[in-house]
């Protein structure tokens, strides 16, 4: 007879740490359907007997314990096998404690380990659960509060500790193969958690908690159930060889019933002798020997023979179980004392235990309940006396199931980032995922690639800005090749940047301000001024591109040309004027020149040499009918006046000579920040100046074309909001300019928006970026969005983001690198006397007084456009911006 040795060899079941586990961090299937199950009928269980109160010391009243709660996801499919993964990696833990508790119409899972094994614990879970979430709890289900009374049951094993449970069956290959000596009972899924069965019955302030106590059970049992199992084996090999049909026939007890036959015998004639003798005490201890140690003997037969009462059947699907644990299985329920409270709370109970009977084999054990009484409901039975449970067995009484209704489900999917992931760069946030923190950097790498940030509004695109812009900044002043473009159409992240210049750069900072506040010291930027601009062509050909990137649906090749003649002659004028140190025209001069038939031949056409652009005008305007020249013309005057009953545009490109040089900021390794707030502007003129900030930006960078590679500046542009800007050349700046220095960060809340000026903007991006960072998004732009993040990121995971996470699928050492989920840090702290400061420099460097610059502009309109010759330019300030939907062209 073998007997449960605590020495035996524990690797008896290595085998069963070699089961396959799906790949934890790239889990991309979706779960399955609600589960359903019928209602079960009958009544409730009774319990049987109750014990005694008493104080049992336990793992789990230890002071040294930490419990966390696990929130389910709908990703993670298949609960039962994934609970039993959990639970088999649980097994090196001295004691841990699993709970699942109902409440307030939902459920709630915790797992309970020693403070010095948490980190264990949640790596099991992690590799079982890849996509739970997991918070340290404030308090335990179990635990009782002041004003509550608690009735709890013990459910143990029956008819004895190994007795086996129902399992879920894991398929062909999933288990080491042993003989089969029986038909495997295996449930297709598991059954719901046992407090399921109260949870509509729960009352306000009430709860019903099942915790299941589990410590590594001793190695010995699992050779005994080996034992039980090849003792039946060679029995059967025996009477398979001997022909035999009954045990007796055995050679062993043949040699045991001569043994017993023997001492009868000379018990027997022991006894007539003290008969004979008339020894009658001796023949009486005789009698009282044999009625005293014959029941013995039987017994202890009895126990030799039966193998504890654990068929090798019931052995074999012991094993098959899984790893094996000392477990201790209890359900409470708790809520407010009171009248009465205890009679229902025990009917909670019951019902919790009838529930039971859903795990129990046909063949085997049941789980049968006593009811705890005082401390004893608290604390756990010793290892030593509990029920010995199977992983598999285990798992259908604790398992992760997010189609019930839970307490608070799982969010998105988690994607971990990979090992060698980006371990310098700027620190963008973290991975806090299941106890485990990792800190995610952009690499440098992406500082020369386009990326795109796509979020809905208040999700984190400017905090992820405002780290790059910091980032860049200080390698920018530890005297690295950069420069760094900021527009921003809000108006909060131009003022936060300004706020993180670092010392070596307050200097190199341009602000460009358009809202109230920066007009009191207007910038200037003639987008004719022949100094910044010396190419004709060129310049032309951006203003023309802009204009049409800005109005597409109003536009027409008779359109196109009046406004390209009006813009070559004042440009090539304009280099006439700066010879002879006459202020330039502005490109508010283009109304003039079209409505004001003296302004333009007595005055701009007399200083343009090209004879050819000159000879223009006759036959292409004016000798074409009124009504046609006013066709022609009115869609230009619509747009053009823009800038000119826009305080800030007008006072921005109506100077006539610049006060800013773009080009020499950013060559310079400076900084442009230009604040376009479209609450102060209006959005069309939030546009105009914005866009024609990025155009001109990109016609310097393309200039670089010019010199050698190691010589060109490097330009990092970080623009918010860019639909907010979409007449700016996006797509070129994309595919032509990265060569030439240009690193372009695009941020937008909607992917449809980029289409709204440029249906071929959105595959043109996607189609030269590099970095790729999504926080929620929407539903239609989730569907595009997955197929360009990949790595099983589905639309519901988009939808549902938290605040501030995000997907990235980010480029790095000459590969991209697989998509993962981060959690944006929160944006650096800008110093607001700094910004102050810096802010106030660039006025004075760049700005000049507003009546100053107010004078001038009227005197050069009012000149230029003098009363009673066409429609004028001396419109009222101030009024309300004309939309597009309003201009009868």
């Amino acid at each position: 007879m073998s007997r449960w040795d605590p020495t035996d060899d524990a690797g008896i079941f290595s085998w069963e740490k070699e089961r396959p586990i799906e790949d934890a961090l790239r889990y991309t299937a979706l779960d399955e359907p609600l589960y359903d199950r019928p209602p079960r009928e009958g009544r409730a269980l009774l319990l049987d007997r109750e014990e005694e109160a008493g104080s049992t010391p336990g793992a789990g009243a230890a002071g040294g314990m930490v419990t966390y709660e696990v929130f389910a996801s709908r990703l993670d499919v298949e609960p039962a096998r994934r609970a039993e993964w959990l639970i088999a990696g649980l097994a090196s833990l001295p004691s841990c404690a699993l709970m699942v508790a109902a409440e307030n119409g939902s459920l709630r899972y915790f797992i309970e380990a020693p403070a010095e094994f948490a980190r264990q614990a949640l790596t099991a879970l992690s590799a079982a659960y890849p996509q739970a979430e997991v918070e340290e709890a404030r308090w335990s289900p179990w635990s009782k509060r002041e004003g509550e009374e608690m009735t709890a049951a013990r459910l143990q094993l029956r008819p004895g500790r190994l007795a086996p449970l129902a399992r879920v069956e894991m398929g062909p290959g999933a288990r080491a193969s042993l003989s089969q000596l029986s038909i495997s009972y295996a449930l297709s899924d598991a059954p719901p958690p046992l407090p399921v069965a109260v949870m509509g019955l729960l009352q306000p302030r009430e709860r019903a908690v099942l915790r299941l106590d589990l410590s590594p059970a001793p190695a010995a049992i699992a050779a005994h159930l080996r034992q039980v199992i090849l003792r039946h084996k060679m029995r059967q090999d025996y009477m398979r060889q001997a022909r035999l049909h009954y045990q007796w026939q055995s050679p062993v007890n043949d040699a045991v019933t001569l043994v017993l036959g023997g001492l009868l015998l000379m018990g027997v004639l022991l006894g007539m002798s003290f008969y004979r003798q008339g020894e009658m005490e001796k023949l009486l201890a005789l009698g009282a020997v044999a009625l005293v140690g014959t029941p013995l003997a039987l017994y202890a037969w009895g126990r030799l023979t039966r193998d504890s009462g654990l068929t090798a059947e019931q052995a074999q699907e012991k094993m098959l179980a899984g790893a094996l644990f000392a477990a201790d299985l209890r359900v409470a329920a708790i809520g407010p004392a009171g009248p009465g409270a205890r009679e229902r709370l025990l009917a909670l109970v019951e019902r919790q235990a009838d529930a039971a009977r859903s795990v129990a084999h046909p063949a085997g054990g049941a789980l049968v309940p006593r009811v705890l009484k005082g401390e004893r409901a608290m604390a756990p039975s010793p290892p030593g006396r509990r029920d010995i449970l199977g992983s598999g067995e285990a798992a259908l009484l604790f398992h992760l199931d997010a189609s019930l209704p839970l307490y608070r489900p799982a969010g998105a999917r988690m994607v971990l980032p990979r090992g060698a992931t980006a371990p310098s760069g700027c620190k963008v946030g973290m991975v806090i995922w299941q106890g485990r923190e990792m800190p995610v950097h952009m690499p440098d790498d992406m500082l020369g690639k386009h990326q795109l940030v796509v979020a809905k509004t208040q999700r984190g695109k400017s905090s992820l800005l405002l780290h790059l812009a910091a980032y860049v900044m200080n390698k920018m002043a530890r005297g690295e090749r950069l420069s760094l473009l900021v527009v921003d159409p809000h108006g909060d992240l131009a003022r936060a940047v300004t706020g993180l210049v670092p010392d070596a750069l307050a200097e190199r900072v341009a602000y460009l301000d358009f809202s109230h506040e920066g007009l009191r010291r207007p910038v200037g930027l003639n987008l004719l001024d022949v100094r910044l601009f010396p190419e004709r062509d060129l310049q032309v050909e951006r203003i023309i591109s802009m204009f049409h990137r800005l109005y597409p649906l109003a536009w027409g090749a008779r359109m196109e040309g009046l406004l390209r003649a009006a813009v070559a002659c004042l440009h090539m004028a304009n280099e006439a004027r700066v010879r002879r140190g006459e202020d330039q025209y502005t490109i508010l001069d283009v109304v003039p020149m079209i409505m004001n038939q003296t302004f333009r031949r007595e005055e701009v056409l007399k200083q343009v040499p090209d004879e050819g652009l000159i000879g223009w005008w006759k036959p292409n305007f004016e000798d074409q009918p009124p009504s046609r020249r006013l066709e022609m013309a009115q869609p230009i005057v619509n747009r053009v006046t823009r800038w000119g009953v826009t305080e800030a545009a007008k006072l921005f490109v109506g100077q006539p000579s610049s006060t800013v040089d773009p080009r020499a900021v950013l060559r310079g390794g400076g900084v442009l920040v230009v604040n376009v707030p479209v609450g102060d502007l209006g959005e069309g003129s939030a546009m105009l100046i914005g866009a024609s900030l990025l155009n001109l930006v990109a016609g310097l960078i393309e200039e670089q074309v010019r010199m050698p590679r190691e010589e060109r500046q490097r330009v990092v542009a970080l623009v918010d909001e860019s639909a907010t800007l979409g007449a700016a050349d996006f797509g070129r700046m994309l595919s032509e300019l990265a060569k030439y220095g240009l690193s372009l960060v695009l941020v937008t809340q909607s992917l449809e928006r980029l289409k709204q000026y440029d249906e071929r903007l959105a595959p043109m991006v996607f189609a030269n970026i590099d970095g790729l960072t999504v926080f929620t998004v929407s539903a239609q732009d989730a569907r595009y969005l997955q197929e360009e993040l990949g790595h099983g990121v589905k639309v519901e995971d988009l939808v549902s983001l938290p605040d501030h996470e995000a997907y990235a699928r980010w480029w790095s050492e000459g590969e991209t690198m697989p998509t993962f989920r981060f959690r944006l840090l929160p944006p650096p702290l800008p110093d607001e006397g700094r910004a102050e400061e810096v802010r106030r420099r660039s006025a004075e460097r760049y700005g000049r007084p507003r009546q100053e610059v107010e004078a001038k502009v009227r005197e050069l309109m009012a000149a230029r456009m003098p009363a009673g010759e066409g429609p004028g330019l001396v419109l009222p300030t101030g009024v309300r911006e004309v939309e597009d939907s309003e201009y009868e062209l």
